[in-house]
This record gives structure tokens, sequence and C-alpha cells, in this order.
């Protein structure tokens, strides 16, 4: 789910002067949604790719591309977390994705675009799609 972070804007007394002079006063609430965690991938080896990072605003869409890590390499198993750790296993896991059907191509040919996209209401869509 997505935080809320609110910040009280004061509108000095050029903008709220009738009120002011009355003994009141006015205030401007801004509510931002943000990422509370950052989200991310398992890389080979274990650590964590952080994709979208904590505090982001929302709706929110970003792309990273990767590659295989073996030589003729048909399927990418893609784990997905959320958390601030190093190590993916430290984190929260929120679920996977398979991408299969990879050319045949020596290790690190291959490039492979991740997309992960949060919406207004806070909604992880995570895809993989083979460039």
């Amino acid at each position: 789910g997505a935080a809320i972070q609110g910040g009280i804007l004061w509108e000095g007394s050029a903008m709220g002067g009738a009120l002011v002079a009355v003994g009141q006063q006015t205030w401007d609430l801004v509510l931002i949604d943000v990422t509370p965690l950052s989200l991310g991938i398992e890389l080979e080896g274990g650590s964590m790719a952080v994709i979208i990072e904590r505090n982001t605003m929302l709706p929110a869409k970003k792309v990273k591309t990767y590659t295989t890590v073996y030589e003729g390499q048909a399927s990418v198993y893609i784990p997905i977390f959320e958390g601030e750790r190093p190590i993916a296993r430290k984190n929260n896991r929120l679920g996977s994705l398979l991408l299969s059907g990879i050319p045949m191509a020596p290790a690190g040919i291959p490039q492979i675009d991740v997309t992960f996209k949060i919406d207004s209401n806070g909604i992880l869509q995570v895809t993989a799609m083979d460039q």
C-alpha cells in the first residue's frame, strides 16, 4: 500500500488577510501518496535491485534493463520484493514472475526490460519483456 505524507502550508497574512484580521488562520493541506518501502527484484547472488525507491510519489512507473546470466538461458525467474535491506531475502517478498521464450544467446546478450508500475490506488503491476 501507499503511505500518506502530509504537508501543511501556511498562506501568510497577505493572502488570508481578512481571516487573520479577525483572529482566524487558514491552512492548506497537501496530501501526497508515496511508496512506503523500496520495490525491486532479486538478482543472481541474492542482492536486491531497487527499481522504485521508497517515498516515490504515486502514480509511478520505472523501467530497468537486465540480462541473462547463463549461456542459452531460455527463461528468467524474477522474485519481487519490498524493503530497504541490500539482501533480497531479508525483505518482504511480494511475488514472482517467470519470463520464458527468450531466444538462445550467449550470456549477457538478451536485454530484458522489467517495468514496475504503481497506480494512484497503490496497486503494483510488474511486467518483464525481452527486447
